[in-house]
């Protein structure tokens, strides 16, 4: 991922005090990412974390991490504490309808292709872990440090 370095394509995530969320500027996207309790629509991450009901991150733990992204429609996402919310940019007329609410993005308007939990091997090869359902990433791509590093591939 050094490769990416100064060229735009690696955003830092960092929740400063009070912050719900951070705005990202992407190539073709808008992106978001929202720290502290999930919202009542969002589904639970998965049987390895904690429940929706509980806060995000424990207390003092702040919100934190890295998005890469690695070409037009390819991400890498490592951190945790926050979801990563997707939507492609849109013209102003069609930007202008309910996808955008304080501080959430709709996640709706994201079409995913495939969502992984994976590492990297010796060679730089992006090896699969696992695979997130659809269940896993309608409330946006939750990042823990424990998945290790979390591809995102998104429908053009």
């Amino acid at each position: 991922m050094l490769r990416y370095l100064g060229t735009g394509r690696v955003h830092a995530i960092i929740q400063e005090e009070n912050l719900g969320a951070q705005r990202l500027e992407l190539e073709g996207w808008l992106g978001m990412a929202v720290f502290g309790a999930a919202p009542r629509d969002w589904s639970p991450k998965d049987w390895r974390h904690r429940p929706a009901s509980q806060p995000a991150q424990p207390d003092g733990e702040c919100g934190r991490g890295l998005v890469f992204q690695v070409s037009q429609n390819e991400f890498f996402a490592v951190g945790g504490g926050y979801r990563l919310l997707l939507r492609p940019v849109l013209p102003p007329r069609q930007a202008l309808d309910a996808t955008v609410s304080r501080d959430h993005l709709l996640v709706r308007q994201a079409h995913y292709v495939s969502v992984e939990e994976g590492h990297f091997d010796a060679g730089g090869a992006f090896v699969v872990d696992r695979r997130r359902n659809g269940d896993e990433v309608d409330g946006g791509v939750w990042v823990e440090p424990d998945v290790r590093v979390v591809r995102v591939v998104m429908c053009e």
